[in-house]
């Protein structure tokens, strides 16, 4: 299993527990986990097998039951476009019209900072890959590093 796969499951459990946190004991609802990637850009070309993992990850979660009580796992895909504007562009859908309740990524370090300093407060939970030295010490809401 890849080091991005073992980071999906991660933070999809961690995204999971902070839902069931929220929620009532009544709500089955699923599981939205945002990805930000730059589908499009200048990293295009290496993203499709890293989304592929993605996709397999949760696949995986949710072939083997789910999550906390059989919840299945949603993966929401926005394209940073490799771009810092594209990075707030795609943090903004996910958290505010994909709803997500996590969110992994982004792939550059540009689109990743800008994505934390200006949405990423608002999600509970936001694992990062990149850029998390200038992000420590900030007060953007719970991120941690992969």
């Amino acid at each position: 299993m890849s080091g991005f796969s073992k980071t999906l499951k991660c933070a999809a459990a961690a995204a999971a527990l902070v839902t069931v946190m929220g929620a009532g004991p009544a709500m089955a609802q699923a599981v939205k986990l945002g990805a930000l990637m730059a589908v499009t850009g200048p990293i295009a070309n290496l993203v499709p097998p890293i989304l592929d993992a993605a996709k397999l990850a949760v696949a995986d979660v949710n072939a083997n039951g789910g999550i906390l009580d059989g919840r299945e796992l949603e993966l929401a895909v926005a394209d940073t476009q490799g771009t810092a504007q594209g990075g707030v562009d795609a943090a903004t859908k996910l958290v505010n019209i994909d709803n997500v309740t996590a969110v992994v990524g982004a792939l550059m370090s540009g689109p990743n900072i800008a994505a934390a300093m200006g949405v990423w407060a608002m999600v509970l939970l936001a694992l990062t890959l990149v850029g998390a030295s200038l992000l420590l010490g900030k007060r953007l809401g719970a991120i941690f590093r992969a």
